[in-house]
């Protein structure tokens, strides 16, 4: 049996295996802008816009919403007025209903119906208590039709609402500087709230060579007269208020199939007509991201893939995905790619299965913003990949605590921070660990089963911890306690091995320590990347659990160790950062990713390479 310490230098090509805690690495920006909603300030809440939105969730337990019946003139594009009707077809779900409280933002009302009858209702321009014909019992169905008109009001922080815009009218679902996010009210009554789905029709009239696109398939399209024509679509994939889409313009349509795991599917891009070729090579690898989000998560369930340009977004409607202009016409770059992936795979994280409130956003946000690095992954290759992972922890790590305020766990989140780099970045970061702990197979059989039996409905952080484990049969609870409720980081050492020879290769005792950087408790249960190394060039990588600030355990591999690296092939985001240079003449040479340089004085004829490891902690 032979000891081996924690190695500060030794050779392998000759390589140099340098590991030094608590140091601070130079990390530099990531890619830029998101174009997204990260990036508007918003305020706390206050006690009393904290009870509203839980009365306004807890709607959806006493009125289940069935279907809504949109009619909508968007032709003034001068005055931007609209006017229409909205039907709602609802049925208690207790007895003892006399009245439905609705959701609709500074519009005027000129009448309420219900069975072809007025009925009374109060509305103080944000919600309408309709008074309805008679008391009505659990499972009595019934509608009523509010007629309405005016112009929509768009958000203060110039995201969300029915806006007019660059010769575009369309609606953006979520508001940023609105209490709640959800943003239907802004062009129809409605439950706005994460968790009541139902189904759609919209019949949108439109004029003077403009034509509507809303989330559902085409169902018709009739002529009103000159050059008014009015198009219907049909959803019957039920939504979310904040997911339900409408577009107007001159668009030109670039319409195509991909072939999924289910047969063909529809795909079409929107845009001006003399922007439809850029379109073309701007959404040219959208099939790959189709392909590597079903991988990943299953099958595509919507009947279309769509993407309409607007002035300002993104917003994942359902099959009509609000999209910048000025990115859609960019080009195959790696933002595009990034952008169109994370809105892609909302069709999957969202709109499949979506968050019972803001406090986690991260299910959605997280896991789209960890589909565009899989996207990177998926095209070109490992290395890529792991380069896009790495920045954005860089990113969360340097960032993260101050545009938030502080280091924080991702769930429950405050109101404030639903939109920050937290939810985003840190919780694309936590994807990556998740899949870290599952391993490829298990994560991809654990996220598909747990969007399959959540299928159109939604979930908290909870839930989403107990419905993993059940489809796994893995023990979600240390991982979810670590990376999910708590803030912060770990970061592992190997501080030493007992190698003992066995029958079959050697086996290798690791005695490892959990450190801390920013979290309140030690990790438990966690399945850290060894890679063991000696001076012919093997390698070999290992799963092993680290449980607590102090452990240890055994693994067997083929050749005798001579060295060994944790995290080598970045199956985690810890609180580490790493370096892997060749040097091959005397020079002064830097490190990625960390202060440090490191001079090579004269060279014998050998490479020399160095690997540096910054932990924090």
């Amino acid at each position: 049996m032979k000891t081996i310490k924690a190695l500060l230098a030794c050779a392998f090509m000759s390589l140099l295996c340098i590991t030094i805690s608590n140091a601070q690495p130079d990390l530099f920006h990531k890619y830029g802008c998101h174009y997204s909603k990260n990036l508007v300030p918003i305020h706390p809440l206050t006690p009393e816009e904290s009870n509203r939105n839980i009365l306004n969730e807890n709607r959806s337990d006493t009125i289940d919403i069935l279907n809504y019946n949109i009619t909508l003139e968007i032709i003034d594009f001068t005055g931007k007025r609209v006017n229409g009707n909205c039907k709602v077809d609802f049925v208690p779900l207790m007895n003892n209903v006399d009245h439905i409280i609705l959701d609709l933002l500074e519009f005027n009302i000129d009448s309420i119906t219900q069975n072809g009858q007025q009925i009374s209702f109060d509305y103080d321009g944000m919600q309408i208590i309709a008074n309805l014909d008679q008391t009505y019992n659990q499972l009595d169905s019934t509608a009523i039709t509010v007629f309405y008109n005016g112009v929509p009001l768009v958000d203060p922080g110039d995201f969300g609402g029915l806006d007019f815009r660059g010769g575009y009218a369309y609606n953006l679902g979520i508001a940023l500087n609105s209490n709640p996010y959800n943003y239907g009210k802004g062009w129809f009554p409605c439950f706005d709230n994460f968790v009541e789905r139902t189904t759609y029709d919209f019949n949108i009239i439109t004029a003077n060579g403009r034509k509507a696109y809303c989330s559902g398939s085409l169902v018709d399209e009739v002529t009103l007269g000159g050059d008014t024509i009015m198009r219907s679509f049909r959803m019957d994939n039920p939504l979310t208020t904040y997911l339900a889409g409408v577009a107007v313009s001159n668009y030109g349509e670039v319409n195509g199939f991909h072939e999924g795991l289910n047969g063909p599917i529809p795909t079409q891009l929107l845009g001006k007509p003399a922007d439809t070729t850029a379109m073309k090579t701007s959404f040219s690898t959208l099939g790959d991201a189709i392909d590597m989000l079903e991988y990943w998560f299953g099958p595509y369930c919507w009947n279309r893939v769509g993407f309409a340009h607007t002035v300002v977004g993104a917003m994942e409607h359902a099959e009509n995905v609000a999209y910048p202009d000025f990115i859609g016409v960019s080009g195959n770059n790696l933002d595009q790619r990034n952008l169109m992936s994370h809105e892609l795979a909302h069709h999957w994280w969202g709109n499949v299965t979506t968050l019972s409130s803001p406090e986690d956003m991260w299910i959605k946000e997280g896991n789209a913003e960890y589909s565009a690095h899989l996207m990177t992954e998926w095209l070109n290759g490992r290395d890529a990949f792991v380069d896009q992972v790495i920045d954005n922890q860089k990113e969360v790590m340097r960032t993260a605590h101050t545009n938030d305020g502080e280091y924080l766990a991702l769930s429950p989140m405050a109101f404030e921070n639903t939109y920050g780099t937290h939810t985003y970045y840190k919780g694309a970061s936590e994807m990556h660990n998740l899949r870290g702990y599952l391993g490829d197979s298990l994560f991809r059989q654990g996220m598909t089963t747990l969007l399959l039996e959540n299928k159109f409905s939604s979930m908290d952080a909870a839930e989403f911890r107990d419905d993993l484990t059940a489809a796994t049969g893995v023990d979600m609870n240390p991982f979810f306690n670590a990376h999910i409720f708590n803030p912060g980081w770990g970061v592992f050492e190997v501080d030493s091995v007992q190698v003992t020879e066995a029958s079959s290769g050697y086996d290798v005792k690791c005695f490892m320590q959990n450190k801390l950087y920013k979290s309140p408790l030690f990790h438990e249960q966690v399945p850290i990347a060894v890679t063991f190394f000696d001076y012919d060039g093997n390698e070999a990588t290992r799963r092993v659990i680290s449980d607590g600030e102090f452990s240890d355990a055994t693994t067997n591999i083929p050749f005798e160790p001579e060295f060994q690296i944790v995290n080598y092939t970045t199956t985690m985001t810890l609180a580490q950062f790493s370096a892997d240079l060749t040097l091959d003449e005397p020079n002064v040479y830097g490190f990625a990713n960390t202060n440090f340089s490191v001079s090579l004085v004269e060279n014998n004829g050998d490479p020399e390479r160095i690997w540096i490891q910054h932990l924090y902690g």
